[in-house]
């Protein structure tokens, strides 16, 4: 099988890096943060399926969210559009993700506080993103 490198899109490589930024490297350090034991004695293939499982709801939630706010334009790429929409729930899922793992760094919580400070992260960004859209619409209105 060859793999001919010039078909990569140079956004699906962005979104490759992102994926491993975003989803895989905050999922292997929360483990290893809240359950040493279970970091040290899990081989990497299952270390990696739980990384992704903690991770993945987070920002498959903000992507469908970015999907659904999203007006596409006539003549958009529907792959393209898919992969952007990808990359901007997974930017947005950062701070939710990595927040409870800086504060774990420096203050001794429990993996409760930690999850908790996630979901609280999370309604937050509902709230602003619901506030947002509102602005926008209603600023849409007066134009028109």
């Amino acid at each position: 099988m060859n793999l001919d490198l010039h078909k990569i899109k140079s956004l699906t490589v962005v979104t490759f890096l992102i994926f491993c930024i975003t989803i895989v490297c905050p999922g292997i350090m929360f483990v290893f943060l809240f359950s040493r034991e279970l970091f040290l004695e899990t081989d990497t293939f299952k270390l990696i399926l739980l990384s992704v499982s903690i991770t993945m709801p987070i920002s498959l939630i903000n992507s469908l969210m970015i999907g659904l706010i999203q007006e596409p334009e006539k003549g958009d790429n529907l792959d393209d559009n898919l992969q952007l929409t990808v990359i901007l729930g997974n930017i947005i899922s950062l701070p939710i993700i990595y927040i409870p793992l800086i504060v774990k760094l420096f203050v001794d919580i429990s993996l409760q506080c930690g999850v908790s400070i996630i979901i609280v992260l999370q309604i937050a960004i509902f709230i602003i993103v619901y506030i947002m859209e509102k602005l926008h619409s209603k600023s849409k209105r007066k134009k028109q």
